[in-house]
């Protein structure tokens, strides 16, 4: 479902840090059990402004956090290093419907290094052996929510060469498996943020209108 609202009025959000903590905990200890690691999936936060509120950077704790609670900006990186690498038990399906679930209605943010750390596990999702399971799911979402899960895919403020063969390589993959609409989709997404994001907040345009929000 798309709710379209404007991010500085988001309802306070945050998974339940002791039980994501726990299961962090667990799962290093027992890396390869499976109910470890579907218990840190489940931990984790579902949606993107669950991640934000859960592990942005102190900033933004006095705007959005309520007083006397306390995030865990300080284990993002160990958290999504956890979620990119030690998750191979779960089933494709599950994994990825997860990261596109966080993906879609995600913000890049300049000023908060924890959007870049996301949108990095995503694109080495897509790219690696769960990337026809990406693409499949994709596929599969509304228009205005594909248009979404690729703005975030593709944002970046700096127009990088190496970026052109990403794009082309992955839209000939789409087109190969069946998914000409999503490619088109796609490419809207780089032709529009591929080195030209320079804000804080999302948009996406569907039929000439304007929609700012995210996927609950």
């Amino acid at each position: 479902m798309l709710s379209i609202f404007k991010f500085a009025d988001a309802q306070y959000v945050i998974a339940d840090t002791v039980q994501l903590n726990i299961s962090f905990k667990k799962l290093l200890e027992t890396p390869d059990s499976y109910e470890a690691q579907k218990s840190f999936l489940n931990a984790f936060p579902n949606n993107w402004i669950g991640f934000f509120n859960t592990y942005c950077s102190t900033a933004y704790e006095a705007e959005i956090i309520p007083q006397g609670i306390s995030n865990l900006n300080q284990n993002v990186a160990s958290h999504l290093n956890a979620l990119q690498d030690k998750l191979y038990l779960i089933d494709d399906s599950t994994y990825c419907d997860r990261l596109i679930n966080l993906a879609v209605g995600a913000t890049y943010r300049m000023d908060d290094e924890i959007s870049g750390l996301l949108r990095d596990v995503m694109h080495r999702a897509v790219n690696g052996s769960r990337g026809d399971t990406m693409l499949r799911l994709v596929s599969t979402l509304s228009t205005p929510d594909q248009l979404m899960f690729w703005q975030f895919y593709w944002s970046n403020t700096v127009d990088k060469p190496s970026g052109y063969k990403a794009f082309s390589e992955l839209r000939t993959a789409m087109i190969n498996a069946g998914y000409r609409h999503g490619a088109q989709l796609m490419s809207e997404a780089f032709a529009n943020f591929w080195g030209k994001t320079s804000f804080a907040r999302w948009f996406t345009v569907v039929g000439g209108e304007k929609y700012e929000g995210i996927r609950n």
